[in-house]
């Protein structure tokens, strides 16, 4: 392992070594308590102490070891404290895991044992993300092996275009802070709303906006100037109710409010006519918009129901025919 293991990784599973670096830590002198392996994303972090990134671990007893994709623990240690990055890495593990959209058939989200109690040991255990373990009565072969790794790169291109632009600990924070990772990613999203030009759509239906594959799915892309077409009908009023009242934008010198689609965009493929339409887009105050998206469906189902019965007809205009049990299927 200590003379040759970052370059069989490397030729094995035909590692772009442009991108990714491929390193290790066995221990100098004596074997470390946990040796690893890391696979490190350049632009993402070239170190094993702080970021995410996929690493071999091995049991301190050496009855296994596991591909993982996991975290820098130094990072969290140093900035919290070693008692609360505990539960900080949990924390950021669990909020990766739920942000995660491609099929993870071959791989766990189950916790790993490294059996071990140690510091570095424990904090491994608690930053996995997802990954793999083999036993060492049944280690596959190479070509499995570069297999199992060369998939789990995908996955961590996936997260990776998931984080996006942002640093490494501006996403902790805000995962931290409650924010779960489709919050921020719609954020961005309403940032464009707000400043763009409305569009003037006809009241008709409208041609399917085109779709594109992000972290690993398809994704339908979201016109931010029709959606800023509907706020502006909405005079900037929450039209789950006009009291609600927040502050005052600095773009558009009114109540601030957000957009949000009535019918989900991720449910385009069912629907023949746009789903980004005036018509699908509705007014919200941002305490309505979060209970819409993370609320139990008893607290939702009433202003589910308002918004239905207030665009039922504007939605036929644009071509859009749906029940109220069915919408009520995409909330649960």
């Amino acid at each position: 392992m200590r003379n040759n293991a970052k370059e069989s990784v490397e030729k094995k599973a035909l590692i772009d070594v442009s991108k990714y670096k491929v390193d290790g830590s066995p221990g100098k002198g004596n074997w470390a308590e946990i040796p690893w392996i890391g696979v490190f994303d350049k632009n993402i972090t070239t170190s094993a102490e702080k970021g995410y990134y996929i690493v071999y671990l091995f049991r301190a007893d050496m009855s296994g070891f596991y591909l993982s994709l996991n975290q820098g623990w130094t990072y969290y240690a140093r900035t919290y404290g070693d008692k609360e990055a505990r539960e900080h890495i949990r924390t950021v593990a669990a909020g990766f895991k739920d942000s995660l959209k491609s099929s993870l058939a071959d791989f766990s989200f189950d916790e790993i044992d490294l059996k071990s109690d140690k510091k570095f040991a424990v904090g491994y255990q608690l930053g996995h993300i997802c990954g793999k373990f083999y036993s060492k009565e049944y280690v596959p072969d190479d070509l499995q092996l570069a297999n199992d790794l060369r998939n789990l790169i995908g996955v961590y291109r996936e997260l990776t275009g998931i984080v996006g632009s942002r640093s490494f600990e501006d996403i902790v924070d805000r995962l931290l802070k409650g924010d779960d990772v489709d919050d921020i990613e719609d954020e961005e999203y309403q940032s464009e709303v707000i400043e763009a030009t409305p569009s003037i759509t006809p009241k008709e239906p409208q041609k399917r906006s085109k779709s594109t594959i992000k972290h690993g799915k398809e994704v339908w892309i979201r016109n931010p100037k029709i959606a800023k077409e509907s706020l502006e009908k909405s005079n900037y009023l929450c039209e789950i109710d006009s009291e609600h009242k927040t502050f005052t934008s600095s773009i558009t010198d009114d109540n601030f409010v957000e957009a949000h689609h009535l019918i989900p965009m991720g449910n385009q493929d069912e629907f023949k006519n746009s789903l980004d339409v005036p018509g699908n887009i509705v007014s919200l105050c941002p305490n309505c918009h979060r209970r819409l998206h993370h609320a139990s469906v008893a607290e939702k189902e009433d202003s589910i129901k308002a918004l239905y019965v207030e665009r039922k007809d504007d939605l036929k205009d644009y071509g859009i025919e749906i029940s109220l049990e069915d919408l009520f299927g995409y909330y649960k």
